[in-house]
């Protein structure tokens, strides 16, 4: 069978010219099972995984430097795809993770994913690393759940008319960013705003390269406060307001500025019918400011946050995700690489303050990988590089919200990510709810 070949979309080239071996750009995915796996038939169901899904055994094609674009290629037979083991206590599990997912992955090399069986107390854990360039955080959770399914012996569907990948359509970009709704207006000029924004406080950094990570465990209900939801708010828009709070506070305790706050919030851009399928980048990179008069009082930043997340959900109904020839077309890949390593120079001071990024709720059934072996816990995070220190990942699972947070070293040390998960927490609580111990 020939190799297929698969189109770059912008995203997917962004995040090749953002490639930092320090800081590698792996999408987080672990679940935590209520009892131990096999390791051989754990490395029979990521090769059933990698069956279904082209896109995880995708690597970049061969390219010379007068070629108009970057383009996947997809071999076949599916490429082996090792399974580390390691024995662990509770304790080392967000070493272990920092560890993991600071690691590279090279995206000219198949397949795109890492996973880790991590031996652990109370039952086995599964670590699934990706490359962003591969997939975003849905397409990452949509591989785990073949993975699962393909342990446990149950049938892995795809919906009729799913495709390998997104077909957008010509001049997508340009849609995307001057289309005369005034929703999209008022977000291109918050984007390209040339205020830069509050960048987090460092604290206890350390020159090194790779990520910390810290997991914490709370109860989703307590985001469901009464008087906050007649509101409108919905419990992204909490989590978002929770954060830019939590900014204002960690700076104002580190006397450093408090002014224009922007939190980068991906948004899903799948269609409705396909919204939990498709290995791949289908998002929309939002951005989710406040200044400190919006920081005034707990419901004014909750108002901020939901007015401009509301216009978001909007746009993603006709906006499509663009192919780089849409936004580059002519260039040679030559010109573009020169443009990428000069980019970070002209855009770093304007990138957003931190990430948050909710993949919404997951099913435990869905992430079973059998009758014995039920899903306890489910941990995700897209990466952050500096100047952008500071990502959080959310996900429901079961009753329970879990977080992650990950960070960049030059942002914080580990007692230092912990006080400001505590800060987040308590602003959270703040909202409304109330602290349940975690991770």
């Amino acid at each position: 069978m020939p190799a297929q070949r698969l189109p770059f979309n912008f995203i997917d080239e962004i995040f090749v010219h953002s490639e930092s071996l320090h800081e590698p750009l792996t999408i987080q995915v672990d679940v935590r099972l209520s009892g131990r796996l096999d390791p051989d038939r754990l490395h029979d169901a990521i090769a059933a995984a990698l069956a279904r899904h082209p896109r995880a055994r995708a690597r970049l094609a061969p390219w010379t430097a007068h070629e108009p674009g970057f383009e996947w290629i997809v071999d076949a037979p599916a490429p082996e795809a090792t399974v580390e083991v390691q024995n662990s206590g509770e304790r080392d599990l967000d070493a272990l993770r920092s560890d993991f997912y600071g690691r590279a992955i090279p995206f000219d090399r198949s397949p795109q994913v890492r996973v880790l069986l991590v031996r652990a107390a109370g039952g086995d854990r599964v670590l699934l690393s990706t490359h962003h360039a591969c997939s975003d955080g849905v397409g990452a959770l949509r591989f785990m759940r073949s993975i699962a399914r393909a342990y446990g012996g149950r049938h892995d569907p795809v919906p009729d008319g799913v495709p390998v990948t997104l077909e957008p359509a010509r001049g997508g970009l340009w849609r995307h960013l001057f289309a005369s709704r005034g929703a999209r207006t008022d977000a291109t000029w918050n984007a390209l705003r040339l205020t830069p924004p509050t960048r987090i406080a460092p604290d206890g950094a350390r020159q090194r390269a790779g990520y910390g990570v810290l997991t914490v465990t709370r109860a989703s209900a307590d985001l469901t406060h009464a008087s906050l939801r007649r509101a409108g708010a919905t419990v992204n828009d909490l989590l978002l307001a929770g954060l830019h709070l939590a900014i204002e506070r960690w700076n104002a305790d580190h006397h450093t500025a408090r002014g224009h706050i922007a939190i980068h919030m991906p948004l899903n851009a799948r269609p409705a019918a396909w919204r939990e399928e498709i290995l791949g980048n289908f998002l929309l990179m939002e951005r989710i400011s406040t200044a400190q008069r919006h920081r005034s009082t707990a419901a004014a930043a909750v108002r901020a946050v939901s007015e401009q997340t509301r216009r978001a959900k909007q746009r993603v109904d006709f906006v499509r995700i663009p192919t780089v020839s849409d936004a580059l077309h002519g260039l040679p890949i030559a010109l573009r690489m020169a443009l990428g390593k000069v980019l970070p120079f002209v855009i770093d001071p304007f990138v957003d303050s931190a990430v948050l990024s909710n993949l919404g709720r997951a099913e435990p059934g869905d992430l079973s990988f059998g009758p014995d072996l039920r899903a306890t816990d489910l941990y995700f995070s897209p990466p952050a590089r500096m100047p952008i220190g500071l990502s959080i990942g959310a996900c429901g699972f079961g009753d329970d919200l879990f977080l992650s947070f990950r960070y960049c070293h030059a942002q914080f040390g580990p007692k230092a990510a912990r006080a400001f998960a505590d800060l987040y927490l308590a602003e959270l609580d703040a909202l409304g709810s109330t602290r349940r111990d975690a991770a």
